[in-house]
């Protein structure tokens, strides 16, 4: 068995987006929750989700689209 190895990301999109570098690999990402402080946890694959718990995770980007896009959201 190899040996675990520990990561860190700036946020959960970021750590979702490096499976591409684990390829075959399970990727395990684990954080609080910012709002509550409940532990959140993923395991993907290849790109695709295989454990998500709580079931009920969203994703949240503070970043516009359309006419707002690239703008700070406090502006």
């Amino acid at each position: 068995m190899r040996g675990e190895q520990k990561w860190f990301a700036q946020c959960g999109f970021e750590a979702t987006s490096v499976t591409w570098l684990f390829p075959g690999e399970t990727v395990r990402v684990e954080a609080p929750c910012l709002d509550c402080g409940d532990r959140l946890m993923i395991e993907m694959r290849d790109g695709r989700l295989l454990t998500v718990d709580p079931p009920g995770i969203v994703g949240h980007l503070n970043y516009g689209f359309g006419a707002s896009r690239g703008r700070p959201a406090f502006l």
